[in-house]
């Protein structure tokens, strides 16, 4: 028995045809909906603002001691 001369001796050749991948689904982007005008846009920027400051920071309540009188 006589050794393969190449790399690609060693492998060997596939028994089947490969599957094609399937071609990928085209996605279409919905169109953004249009800005509110007039006093709809003044509620949305209301309901805005509520929405931020809803985000302001709050100070923490006072935590109570463990216990220590040494302060450690």
């Amino acid at each position: 028995m006589t050794q393969p001369s190449t790399a690609d001796a060693v492998i060997p050749a596939p028994r089947t045809r490969p599957v094609p991948a399937p071609a990928a689904p085209v996605l279409r982007a919905e169109p953004a909906p249009a800005q509110p005008t007039g006093w709809a846009a003044v509620r949305r920027g209301l309901a805005v603002v509520r929405g931020l400051r809803s985000l302001a920071t709050v100070p923490a309540r006072p935590q109570p001691g463990y216990g220590e009188v040494d302060g450690q």
